[in-house]
């Protein structure tokens, strides 16, 4: 595959600042499941881009399961990973305020995490409004290695505490470059630090359209026991109740079957999470509900993909959501309550899918219905397919992440 760049860098790759089994428990996975299974998302989207642009990526997490630094692959991508221990102070806890503030920076960075970041051209971190990113932002300024930041949807609590006022905004305008999909998302942050715009990337996240590609309908559903006739709605995602909108996703299905009494309709559900007893709440007693609970690899929701007329997201709060472009490059139009880079995912013309207020499951159910008896749903796949391939391949976003590498080491 052709090179994008003609200065490789290596590029370390540092997501949550939390050990890694905070994300991984609630899917039943570990730390060989992360090294050897799992794929998609930003995380390996991000590895993939910049290895095609000429760069060499690496990944830096921590993890309870280690006493010592140790070398990995991540193998689906060929990606090094360096795991180091979890910090040795306990994560922040308590009400907001001072007390929780000075924990959240003493417990930000796993021991030897600046160790190994000496070794990199360019650090790009997750999230830009954190105490992590707040003191690798000034540590690395005193030593000239170029700091960029992404954002992944924030990291909780949303209000920033009283040390984190201080620092934060001269930790920010510190940072090489912040990269953002969003666009309003891309405006607010210039604005509130007083950023040159030069510096502020628009970094979209990307899908593998080899991998996430139309496949056959009828097939999928004779393999999952799914009638021919039958219409489909699908979701797939981590299952965080409040953020992924699924108490809204389950009142507006309920008023869609309510609608819609004598036809055949399904709605198939593929994640894990910390939040699956409340999910499994909400569902008691909604009909039509095919929910398999546990981490899916990319092959078994692709196929849950293949089976479905339409793929629906109400979610509340989100980064950029790959999910959704994973449905789309799979040939399926849908469905988006208007989150954080929803509009973005659709594109101007939004051919490819339809956008509804967020938290308004009467507006999410009639959106799916009005999809469902489109006579043009397919087309509109088709467009979302374009839409995915023209925006959202690892090959334009391995360009824009070039441009965001070139710019913060001075390539130009």
């Amino acid at each position: 595959m052709d090179r994008l760049s003609a200065a490789p860098r290596r590029v370390a790759l540092v997501p949550w600042g939390t050990p890694l089994e905070v994300f991984l428990d609630p899917l039943g996975a570990d730390l060989d499941d992360f090294c050897e299974r799992l794929s998609g998302g930003w995380l390996f989207g991000f590895a993939e881009a910049l290895r095609l642009a000429g760069h060499s990526p690496s990944i830096v997490v921590s993890s309870r399961t280690v006493r010592t630094p140790v070398a990995r692959m991540h193998l689906p991508t060929g990606t090094p990973v360096d795991v180091l221990p979890p910090p040795a102070r306990p994560a922040a806890s308590g009400p907001p305020g001072l007390a929780r503030d000075l924990a959240a920076y003493r417990s930000a960075l796993a021991p030897g995490l600046r160790s190994v970041l000496r070794r990199s051209d360019v650090v790009l971190l997750q999230e830009y409004e954190e105490p992590r990113t707040d003191l690798l932002a000034l540590w690395a300024a005193r030593r000239r290695l170029p700091v960029l930041a992404s954002f992944q949807g924030g990291v909780p609590p949303w209000q920033r505490a009283p040390l984190q006022r201080r620092l934060r905004p001269a930790a920010v305008r510190r940072l090489a470059g912040v990269l953002v999909a969003d666009g309003q998302e891309a405006e607010r942050v210039r604005a509130a630090y007083g950023l040159d715009p030069a510096r502020v990337h628009r970094v979209v996240n990307p899908v593998d359209t080899r991998t996430w590609v139309p496949r056959d309908r009828a097939a999928a559903r004779a393999r999952l026991g799914l009638p021919a006739g039958a219409r489909v709605v699908a979701w797939h995602g981590r299952v965080d109740v409040r953020r992924k909108g699924l108490d809204v996703l389950v009142r507006a299905w309920t008023a869609v079957r309510a609608a819609r009494p004598d036809a055949d309709l399904r709605l198939l559900l593929t994640g894990a999470g910390a939040d699956e007893p409340q999910l499994r709440h909400l569902l008691d007693g909604v009909p039509g509900v095919q929910w398999l609970a546990s981490y899916a690899p990319a092959e078994q929701v692709a196929e849950r993909l293949a089976a479905c007329d339409l793929w629906v997201s109400a979610s509340r709060h989100e980064g950029f959501a790959v999910a959704p472009l994973e449905a789309m490059a799979s040939g399926r139009p849908v469905v988006l309550s208007d989150a954080p880079g929803a509009r973005d995912l659709l594109g101007e013309d939004g051919e490819g899918g339809a956008l509804v207020a967020r938290a308004d499951s009467a507006a999410l159910a009639g959106a799916v219905l009005s999809a469902l008896d489109d006579p043009g749903l397919a087309a509109r796949g088709q467009a979302a397919r374009r839409r995915v391939e023209q925006a959202f391949s690892v090959p334009a976003v391995g360009r824009q992440l070039a441009a965001a590498v070139a710019a913060a080491v001075g390539d130009r």
